[in-house]
């Protein structure tokens, strides 16, 4: 019996080329989903309308950060002088942000846990969870994330990060 080798030939190349479509569609949607969208708003970027990076630092009273990915806004307390926001879509439900001050550089190598973003917000839908302490405005629930314990040498540093980004996460509104 004789074989058509061009038609195995054919088949094999369209296995092929459909895993190598599998894979790189696979690999989109991971791509994709995993995206970070990183922002930098001080008080002289945001009053005149602009997003670029500054390292300005607000040194008196207080000013606003913008989530434009919710259409939200948090006051920022001057404690923490300038803050910065990255995005995160971690599933199909949660949207998240961390947030970072310019005041977390300041810790010394001790506490290297709070140089990184232990604070941040979660977003869901409302009726998603009924966890305690969850912030509704409009259609969605926020959610703080921060850090459960930590730095104890570091503690007046560590005290007003606390009490600055749980003032921001109360004072969320629609933009």
């Amino acid at each position: 019996m004789k074989l058509n080798h061009k038609a195995v030939s054919s088949l094999e190349a369209i296995l092929i080329l459909a895993v190598i479509a599998l894979i790189g569609g696979a690999g989109y949607s991971v791509y994709h989903t995993n995206k970070t969208i990183s922002g930098t708003y001080t008080a002289a970027s945001q009053d005149s309308g602009a997003t670029e990076k500054t390292s300005a630092q607000q040194t008196t009273g207080s000013h606003e950060l913008v989530i434009k990915e919710w259409n939200v806004k948090m006051t920022v307390p001057a404690s923490l002088k300038t803050v910065t926001y990255k995005y995160k879509k971690p599933d199909a439900i949660t949207d998240s942000i961390s947030l970072h001050s310019t005041l977390q550089d300041s810790l010394m190598a001790s506490c290297p846990y709070a140089r990184t973003d232990p604070w941040g917000v979660n977003q869901q839908p409302n009726g998603v969870s009924h966890s305690a302490g969850l912030l509704i405005v409009g259609e969605f629930s926020y959610a703080r994330v921060y850090p459960q314990a930590g730095c104890e040498d570091q503690l007046s540093v560590m005290q007003t990060l606390e009490a600055g980004f749980k003032a921001m996460f109360q004072s969320i509104t629609k933009s």
